[in-house]
């Protein structure tokens, strides 16, 4: 019994390794985690939080390549162009820091197009 919690444990938390470090590790996370850990549940309804998160800085590239949804942007499609705010971000921030262990700051846009990307680093470290 104990050797298969350890074995369930280590494979759960095996993509997140490299982001337990001490300065991550704040009671509200370790909670969060510890719930993922120990979840068995089937319902649907979970009782922890996510611990990784994708934040859209903005769907804007400039590149046009052929596989990307970005380089077949269709504005009939798609919604328009735009970029997060710095105020959206730091709203969102709010909500998901007690809980985050891992946050990227990128999806299918080029993060460094967003003029407020530094201060969104510098906010989310």
């Amino acid at each position: 019994m104990g050797s298969s919690l350890w074995r369930r444990i280590h494979r759960r938390l095996d993509p997140y390794r490299d982001y337990l470090y001490f300065g991550n590790l704040r009671p509200a996370r370790l909670l969060n985690a510890a719930r993922y850990l120990l979840d068995n549940s089937q319902s649907g309804l979970l009782p922890y939080y996510p611990l990784y998160y994708m934040v859209e800085t903005g769907n804007v590239c400039r590149l046009r390549c052929p596989f990307c949804c970005q380089g077949q942007f269709d504005s009939g499609v798609h919604s328009a162009r735009s970029m997060l705010h710095y105020k959206d971000f730091l709203r969102i921030l709010d909500k998901i820091a007690p809980y985050a262990m891992v946050l990227d700051l990128f999806k299918h846009g080029e993060p460094f197009l967003n003029p407020a990307i530094v201060k969104m680093i510098q906010a989310a470290t």
